[in-house]
This record gives C-alpha cells, structure tokens and sequence, in this order.
C-alpha cells in the first residue's frame, strides 16, 4: 500500500533519489541553534512518542532528504545490530546511561555518509545526553499526537479486553512534559504534530525549508494506511465511550499541558458523535477493530 505524493511544479530540481539539499534552500540549525548546513549535518532527530505516528514522520522525512532512515524494527535507530541490546535494555528507564559514542560510530556506519534520521520514541527522555554526542552536526523537530488516539493506539497494540487505560494515559502524560520541555529548551526545533502533518505533509517541507519530492511509504506494520492517511478517527474509535471519559478524567489536571499542543478534554459519547460526523466509514472501521478484539482477535 503506497501513495505517491507527487511533483511540486514550482519547486526546483526535484526528482526521485535526489541529494539532500544545497545550501541557499534553508538551512537547519543544529542544537546550539547555529545554522548547520545539510551537506553538513550527520543526523538528524525527531523526538516523538512510541504510537504518535513516528514511522510514517520518519519515513516521509527520509524520503524528503534522500537520508538513511535505518530498516531494523519500525525503521529505529535503537533496533539497529550492536547497539540494539544496550538500548533496548530498560529503554524507557531516564536513569539509564548510554554509550552514546558508541552508538554514534555505528549508526555512522550504517548511514555510509548519508544523513541519518533517527525516531527511537525513548530519546525523548535523553535529549542532553544526545547534545553532548550530536549537538554540533546534527538537528531535530518534535512531534505529538492526540492523547486519546495514542491510548487508544497502545491499548489495541499492547492491551487485551480488560486492560484499563490509566497507565497508558500517566504515560503519554510524562512523555508529553518531555516534548514540551524539549521545545523549551531548543524552540527552533520545528513542532511538526501528527494532525499538521497528515492533514498537509508539505507542512513539514516548509518547516525544514525542502523541495517536495516523491514519497512511497507503507507506513507502520498493522496500521492499514495507505500512505500518509489521518487515522486518528479509525484509531479513536476504537474506544469505548467510558473509557474515554476515563482519558479524560486522568487528563483534567493537565489540562493546561494540552492547550499549547492544540488538543482538548472530550466526553466519551461527544467524541463518538464527532468521530462519526466526521468521517463515518473510518469510525466504523475502529468500532469493527473494536468488536474483533473484544472477542479475542490479535491486532493485525
């Protein structure tokens, strides 16, 4: 399943399999906010939660800049041989230190030259550690998705009929204060948010100052898009309305986290009632994948 997002007629030089771009298209800057030139930069990060739409992000991205976007896993860095064992190891545990020198040797060896993109979801508990290894030659951007869609998200993936979804609601809490606190810290990294992007992928073109150029991507196993695709109705479907509402209970005291990333609290049935207005056959689909799973049937 592959879409072609197609030429942008009043971009120069595009084509398919081009370089990455010259210097004089926009440049990125690097983590002390110095401009980088891409022919100059070594990696580029994008820090975004596990189930938030990273591998398509990532793949896109790629594609953009005809980078090394690594094939191990959901196309992670952290699933790469040599470094996978240490990295994978407590990943979502902040206290743990990587051999980030290490790590940096591999993926270079991997990417052979080419700028390597990089959309592991547990650095964004690490980003100072990635300063002190990348912050001269390399760049980032941030991204998020809507918190019901990710609990939903996880709780279809790695849930089974019974599974409350507090744990996953405290989680995408935590990990969106990391995101927050990362566009804090480095404000010219672009925020490229999973709605902005589905919605218009050349948003992120403009935000990394590139020609359009082809894209072909599967994106994630088991998500059934057809290229770049807004799941987000599907996959919020796929919620009961009490366990929304839960969501929502859990997320009331954060509320102000949430305004500055443009999402809001919903009632269960409201949500339902939007979900459904707003595209029927996708909300249909999420409650079909919602049926099947009560009655036992594995995640595709």
């Amino acid at each position: 399943m592959k879409a072609d997002i197609g030429l942008d007629p009043a971009a120069p030089e595009q084509h398919h399999g081009a370089r990455a771009p010259k210097a004089g298209m926009g440049m990125p800057k690097n983590f002390h906010g110095n401009d980088l030139d891409w022919q100059d930069c070594k990696f580029l990060f994008i820090f975004c939660p596990n189930n938030s739409g990273t591998t398509i992000l990532s793949q896109y991205i790629a594609s953009q800049l005809d980078a090394y976007l690594p094939p191990f896993g959901n196309f992670e860095g952290q699933m790469a041989p040599g470094v996978k064992p240490m990295m994978r190891l407590n990943a979502w545990d902040e206290t743990r230190e990587f051999d980030w020198l290490f790590i940096r040797t591999r993926w270079e060896a991997l990417a052979k030259g080419r700028l390597f993109v990089e959309a592991s979801p547990p650095n964004l508990l690490r980003p100072r550690a990635i300063v002190r290894y990348f912050g001269d030659d390399a760049t980032a951007v941030t991204s998020l998705s809507d918190p019901y869609q990710h609990t939903a998200s996880c709780l279809r993936r790695y849930g089974k009929p019974g599974t409350k979804v507090g744990g996953i609601v405290r989680s995408w809490v935590i990990k969106a204060k990391a995101i927050s606190g990362i566009r804090g810290d480095w404000p010219h990294f672009p925020f490229l948010p999973y709605e902005r992007f589905v919605a218009q992928p050349r948003s992120v073109n403009d935000a990394l100052s590139l020609p359009v150029r082809p894209f072909e991507g599967p994106g994630k196993k088991g998500s059934d898009a057809e290229g770049i695709q807004d799941l987000s109705p599907r996959t919020t479907a796929f919620l009961e309305p009490d366990e929304i509402d839960r969501v929502t209970e859990l997320l009331t005291p954060h509320a102000g986290l949430l305004e500055p990333f443009g999402y809001r609290l919903w009632e269960g049935h409201a949500l339902h009632t939007s979900l459904e207005e707003r595209t029927p056959q996708e909300f249909a689909k999420g409650r079909d994948r919602r049926n099947a799973w009560n009655e036992g049937a594995a995640p595709a």
